[in-house]
This record gives structure tokens, sequence and C-alpha cells, in this order.
């Protein structure tokens, strides 16, 4: 149940790290506006935790030690510093990070920092798990800070959204090509899963269900953005079926679901035409879908799991169960950030899968749950406030703003609703970077909705 952290010293790769981190800042300080979409693309390398050799974790992939450092993470940091030295010559840049810091979202966020950092060092009984989360925590709130503050124009926004059509777009052909050679080279277990012959692609992820987040999202926004200006017509489509093939072949029954859920949001908040096409292109991409879901058998076998209805989430149903007598016993504060695994383990073994005795099955699945049972309504509290300010958000663009902002504030209204359905099966709704990026681009579009609004009125 351990989550020691060891540190290995080793100079001549943290040498050649501060050589790559001195470039990327220089790099960074003559084109600032590519900072967020570099953290977009680097966000799914989840596969360079196997290649920092230092804050290691007993935790294994393939027999192969992993590192609670990522990529996306060092770049973070240098990031960070970078629109540090931003602020020292840059008026405007203050300007922006001074609204983004004042946003309902940013301060909900910031106010759940402040209660995880004292509940876990007053009531949590897994310490050392705690703190990791905390760190976690704030590193998301300093990348919907930056991500917030640096995306002060509707250029900088179109680059960061571009990024994260291109990556998904790549993923998705690698995904592909993954699909039909075997061709894994990490969590190598995914290869025939379970003996059922589904190869569940993974390509940079380490749960292919992640995977499947990130594909559904793209799809269903690229649905919203195609008729943009931001990418092409064929290369969207082209886009959008690829991504929609590599979503079949994680064999994710929730990211499958995700995307005509996704789809009824945004016909929600289309109007006139928009509802016409995106009907149309969901009936072109649907019989599409059929035509290769029909024509792979074990695709149709995963499917038909979903018929039996609640008894389909697995051991899920117990997961959360644990959770609400969590949360019926200390209803108030939770027993303690990061602390689900360590508290279920040792205090509510009869109510988890076989008895607490196979691992991961300790692990909260459900994110609402997990929020409930370790943060209490406290903690639920502030999950709703994040959420509701980002609803507002939104509202206010569509409102006040115009084409193509309105747009792409649905993108990211969208891909919100969509990790936060995901996480409710397969967890990671906080710890999911890309969420406080699409968070960080809603707070940049009502800070330019308002700035614009502001300028209109005055020239009239």
């Amino acid at each position: 149940m351990g989550f020691a952290v060891t540190v290995q010293s080793l100079p001549g790769f943290a040498i050649l790290l501060l050589f790559f981190s001195m470039a990327l800042l220089m790099a960074f300080l003559a084109r600032p506006e590519w900072m967020i979409p570099a953290f977009i693309i680097t966000i799914p390398l989840e596969v360079s935790k196997l290649f920092f050799p230092f804050f290691l974790v007993e935790k294994t992939v393939d027999g192969r030690p992993v590192s609670v450092v990522e990529l996306w993470r060092i770049l973070l940091v240098i990031g960070g510093a970078g629109f540090f030295v931003l602020l020292l010559s840059a008026p405007k840049d203050r300007v922006s990070l001074r609204v983004s810091l004042k946003h309902r979202v940013t301060l909900g966020a910031l106010l759940l920092l402040i209660f995880c950092v004292a509940q876990g060092t007053l009531i949590s009984p897994d310490r050392s798990r705690a703190l990791i989360e905390t760190a976690r925590l704030a590193s998301y709130l300093v990348l919907l800070v930056l991500t917030a503050g640096l995306l002060n124009t509707t250029k900088r926004i179109e680059l960061a959204l571009k990024s994260f059509l291109y990556s998904v777009l790549v993923l998705s052909v690698l995904g592909i090509y993954q699909y039909f050679t075997g061709s894994f080279f990490w969590a190598l277990g995914l290869v025939d899963w379970g003996g059922t012959g589904m190869n569940r692609i993974n390509v940079t992820f380490g749960d292919p269900n992640i995977l499947a987040r990130f594909l559904a999202i793209s799809v269903v926004v690229l649905f919203v953005l195609i008729d943009t200006q931001l990418i092409r017509k064929w290369l969207g489509g082209l886009a959008m079926v690829a991504g929609l093939l590599a979503l079949l072949f994680t064999f994710s029954r929730g990211g499958w679901l995700l995307v005509p859920v996704g789809l009824a949001v945004v016909w929600w908040y289309s109007r006139g035409g928009a509802r016409a096409r995106l009907i149309g292109r969901g009936l072109i991409v649907a019989t599409l879908a059929a035509v290769v879901f029909f024509s792979i058998a074990v695709l149709q076998e995963r499917a038909e799991t979903l018929a039996a209805g609640p008894v389909s989430l697995g051991q899920r149903v117990q997961l959360i169960d644990t959770g609400f007598q969590m949360y019926k016993d200390h209803p108030v504060l939770g027993v303690g950030f990061g602390s689900f695994g360590k508290v279920a383990f040792e205090g509510y073994r009869e109510f988890l899968p076989y008895g607490g005795r196979r691992a991961p099955l300790f692990l909260s699945h459900t994110a609402l749950v997990t929020v409930m049972a370790e943060l209490g309504t406290v903690g639920l509290a502030l999950t709703f406030w994040i959420f509701g300010a980002a609803y507002k958000s939104f509202k206010q663009i569509l409102i006040a703003g115009e084409e193509p902002r309105k747009t792409y504030a649905l993108a990211c209204f969208v891909a919100l609703v969509l990790i936060v359905l995901s996480a409710q099966s397969e967890g990671r709704m906080f710890e999911e970077p890309i969420l406080w990026v699409f968070l960080g681009m809603l707070i940049a579009l009502e800070k330019i909705t308002l700035r614009e609004s502001m300028l209109s009125r005055r020239r009239s």
C-alpha cells in the first residue's frame, strides 16, 4: 500500500536537464504564445514517467520503475519561471494575471487547495500521499493561472485549440497503427487484454480509458470547431474519423458513450443551421462507426457487456458503496485528502471487492464519491463552486460574446462536461491536467469578451 518516494542522484542527467530547461526558457521568453500549446502537447505523454530516473515510486509498469515527474510538469516549472520574467517586463501580462487571479474559478480552486493543505495536514492518516496529492493540485492551479494569464488574445486561444486537435490527431493515427500491429511499447498487459482478444490501445497513456477520454473530447470538439477558420474542413473530417476509430479500439465503454452525450450538449447550445449540420454529420460519423463496429467481433462482445446494466460496472459499484460509507461516517471534512485507499483498506474492507485483497480494487474510480469520502461536504461544496463558476463564465460569453469566441467557449464547456462525466467511472477529475487547461481557456475567453465589450461601449 505504500507510496514511498525515493531519490536517485544522477548528476549527468541533471546537467542535461538543466541545459534543456535553459534552452526552453529562452524559447518561451522569445515566443510566449507557444507556452500553453507546449503544455497541451506534452500532457498526453504519460509514458515520459519511465524516462526520469529520480523521484521514483514503488509502482512499476512492465517491471520498470515509474517517476512522479512527467515531461509536462517540467515544462510547467520552466513556463512558470518564464511567465514570472514576463511579468517583470510586460505591464499587459500583469493586468491579465491580476484579472485571472480574481476570477471566480481561480478563487474556488485556491480555496480548495488551502482546504486540502489544512485537511491533509491535520486529518489525513496517509500524510505522504496527502503531500503528493497536494503538490499535484498546486501544480494544476499553476497550470490554470498560466493558461488564463497567457491566453490574452483570441489568436493565442486559437493556437492552443489547434495544438490540442493536432496532438490528438497524431495520437489517433498512432492508436490505429497500434491496434492493427500490436506494437505496444509500455503497459504490455493491454495486448490481448485478459485473454479476450482485445488489443486495448493506450499509445502514450497509462490507461486506455483516459486515452478514450481524450479521443472522445477531440471528436466532439471537432464537431463544434469544424465550421470555424481554426481547421480546414477536410483535415477536421479526417481527424474526426481517425479519432472515432481510435476511440473504438480503446474498448472503453464509457469513452464510447461520451460521444453521443457530448453531441447532445452541443446540439442543446447550438441554434438554427448549426443544429441541422450537427445532425447530418452525426449520422455520417455514426454510419462509419457502425460499419467498423460490426466488422470486428471483439468490439461487439465488449459492447454486449453494457446490456448487463449496473453489473457491467463491475467492482465500481462496491467502491462507490465504500465511499458512501466513509461519507456517512465523516460527512463534514471527510477521511483525509488522498486517503481513500488507506482508509478503505484498513477500516472498510467488508465493503470492498474481494475484501480489499486485490489491488487496486481499494481505490475509488468515481471522482465525486472520492471528493465526498476524502473531503466531505466542504470539499463537495468547493467542487460545485468551481464548476458552477465555469458554467457562469460560459453563459456570460454566450450572452456578451461574438463569434468565434462563442464557438470556442462551447468547445471548452463541452470538454469540461465530458471530463467530469468520464471521471465518474474512471476517476481522475481534478487530477486531469487538461481539465485545468480548458478551465483556463474559459476564463481567458470571458476576460477577452468583457474587455472587448467594454471597449465597444466606450467607442459608442
